[in-house]
């Protein structure tokens, strides 16, 4: 069935019914738009900022010719799809104690430990 048909089809049917009765549909479709647009409806986020920032970020929107919300949301949402998903490993009980036995006691540094250390603080300062 063609969607015209359909339609004349459902024209039909509304013309059939009493005053009364297409009132009631109207009412009833009515109410269902407004639900639909009230699922449809944004979130807010609030985000403080500084004057400057705030500027910087307007200026970025404007040149691509974007508001500042549609400017932000993009690159909200594309930072988001690149944040890999974490990664959780479970352990059995086992596992568990020796992992934790390992935390809890490590064992002393070996030679290459302690010259990888020593490195470390040539090059960057002690921590």
């Amino acid at each position: 069935m063609s969607n015209a048909i359909a339609l004349q089809t459902v024209i039909e049917y509304v013309e059939a019914l009493s005053p009364e009765d297409q009132d009631l549909l109207i009412e009833l479709i009515q109410k269902r738009r407004i639900e639909k647009q009230k699922a449809e409806v944004a979130e807010n986020i609030e985000l403080t900022l500084s004057q400057q920032d705030k500027e910087t970020l307007e200026k970025a929107a404007a040149a691509q010719s974007k508001t500042l919300s549609e400017y932000l949301l993009k690159i909200a949402l594309s930072l988001a799809k690149e944040t890999p998903e974490i990664e959780q490993i479970v352990l059995s009980d086992r596992d568990w104690e020796i992992f934790a036995s390992a935390i809890e006691n490590p064992p002393e540094p070996n030679e290459a430990l302690k010259a990888a250390i020593k490195e470390y603080q040539e090059e960057y300062g002690k921590w």
